[in-house]
């Protein structure tokens, strides 16, 4: 193998295995080549994405690639911001320069959490907040009588 880095095309991936794969087009060939991800990072990137081929051992039976479809990609960030997500569809986690963090989900879908979520601060709501069975919808308020006064708060 005369490079041990190339450029490839990453034609399709296939995701249902120990190692994910990617099919490329390297040495003039189709090639199913692993792919190498972060710790904690999993994607499944679109068709004809491209990709950099490494050679681990300098050989081409030992390949690995790293893939990327930079047209679309996140754009427009500040230096020390990590924007990560679902180029296709829009949807993100946004760690912005300032410390904050942003979710955003595509366009009429939700924000799903799965388990126990604790809010040490304010939580504030644009529209409604809604709550199926939990203590929010069975509280009770002390204090109250018919007529124009407020009633007392909740127990």
């Amino acid at each position: 193998m005369t490079n041990i880095i190339k450029l490839v095309k990453a034609l399709f991936a296939s995701d249902g295995n120990v190692f994910q794969t990617i099919r490329c087009r390297f040495q003039d060939r189709d090639q199913d080549l692993k792919v190498l991800n972060s710790y904690g990072h999993s994607f499944n990137p679109p068709d004809n994405s491209f990709g950099v081929a490494l050679a681990v051992s300098g050989y081409e039976s030992d390949v690995h690639v790293i893939v990327d479809k930079p047209e679309i990609r996140f754009t427009g960030l500040a230096k020390g911001e990590v924007k990560d997500g679902n180029f296709v569809e829009g949807s993100y986690v946004y760690y912005k320069a300032d410390g904050s963090i942003e979710i955003k989900p595509k366009t009429g879908q939700v924000v799903n959490v799965i388990g126990d979520v604790v809010v040490t601060g304010t939580v504030t709501a644009a529209n409604f907040i809604t709550a199926s069975v939990s203590d929010y919808n069975a509280h009770t308020h002390s204090g109250v009588e018919t007529g124009p006064g407020n009633t007392g708060g909740p127990n």
